[in-house]
Formats: C-alpha cells, sequence, structure tokens
C-alpha cells in the first residue's frame, strides 16, 4: 500500500502586529482552541460573505 501525499492544510506564516496577535491568542485561550482555529474562522467568515 502507497503512502497517499496530503496537501491540505497548508502551512503559512503571517505576520501579526502586536495588538492583533494578542486579540488572536486571547481568543483562542477563552474558547479553548488554538490561534489556527480562530483564524481559520475569520477566512471561513469573509470567504462566506462573498
Amino acid at each position: 500500500m502507497m503512502a497517499r501525499v496530503v496537501k491540505y492544510p497548508k502551512q503559512i506564516t503571517l505576520r501579526l502586529t502586536e495588538a492583533q496577535y494578542k486579540w488572536v491568542r486571547s481568543q483562542a485561550r477563552k474558547r479553548k482552541v488554538n490561534e489556527s482555529d480562530i483564524i481559520r474562522e475569520l477566512i471561513d467568515r469573509v470567504m462566506a460573505e462573498g
């Protein structure tokens, strides 16, 4: 059986201001998820809007 190549999820580097990072981190702690989950949720919301 051959290994399957997984293309997603992709990993990227983001540059946030200190205020942006503190906000993302605080949201993640409140919801007990990681920072990536918060960023993906924000992107999903914008994509859904059009």
